[in-house]
């Protein structure tokens, strides 16, 4: 094989990882580094018996929050120190690990700003 195809290849390749990499973070719009957190409490629960309570901390003070429970939705708004609680009857279509996703409310792009997980028995 030649200099010339070798480098082709290399460049090639080059090319993919970079495009196959960016594709990668573009997807991760939830970061570590993101200030917003959530959690649920009780973070397992028996599907049609229990109810639970999703948290979150770091958003803006004063902001209202749209939360994607089990195909359902919790309404919310953040307190001054950015923190709010939601909590609902566990009603969810499917048992096994779900996940709840916190958005800004009314935001058409629908980019959660946290997500956290909840074991549904």
């Amino acid at each position: 094989m030649s200099r010339q195809t070798t480098f082709k290849i290399f460049l090639a390749l080059a090319i993919l990882s970079a495009l196959a990499l960016t594709a990668l973070m573009a997807q991760d719009y939830i970061t570590s580094e993101a200030p917003e957190r959530c959690w649920v409490a009780p973070s397992s629960i028996s599907n049609g018996h229990d109810s639970f309570t999703v948290r979150g901390s770091g958003f803006e003070p004063g902001r209202s929050l749209a939360i994607s429970v089990g195909g359902g939705w919790l309404m919310a708004s953040s307190d001054a120190s950015g923190s709010f609680s939601a909590s609902d009857w566990a009603t969810f279509p499917e048992t096994g690990m779900q996940w709840v996703y916190v958005y800004r409310s009314g935001d058409s792009k629908m980019s959660p700003l946290a997500a956290c997980p909840i074991d549904v028995r």
